[in-house]
């Protein structure tokens, strides 16, 4: 492997939620994430985290045009420390059963954060 003897995490966490939601303005009734981040993975990016994390929700049967039918989501995500201010994210989801597109077995959603503070 490519980084056999250069593997260093400063930090892991695991994290497990569950959350019970009104139909307004979200649509799921129950939402489950259970989830891996760790920080550090690399020597030269001891700032940077990587996670992943599965997702499991059950839409409400009232909310419209939403499809009744339980979705599922992996998402993949990254956290780049570009300096010391700023945090580029890039985030993979991929969706079986697609609560907002009932028309839709699965889908592949990518999306870019930045992030600044001051």
């Amino acid at each position: 492997m490519g980084l056999t003897g250069s593997f260093v995490s400063r930090s892991s966490s695991c994290f497990q939620s569950e959350t019970h939601k009104s139909n307004y303005p979200n649509k799921e009734a129950i939402q489950q994430q259970h989830g891996v981040n760790n920080e550090g993975l690399l020597p030269s990016r001891e700032n940077d985290i990587a996670g992943i994390c599965f997702v499991w929700s059950q839409p409400s049967s009232s909310a419209s045009p939403t499809a009744y039918r339980n979705e599922y989501v992996l998402e993949a995500a990254y956290v780049l420390q570009i300096t010391p201010f700023a945090k580029l994210q890039p985030d993979l989801q991929f969706v079986w059963n697609p609560a907002n597109n009932p028309n839709a077995d699965h889908a592949l959603v990518f999306q870019l954060q930045l992030n600044v503070a001051w």
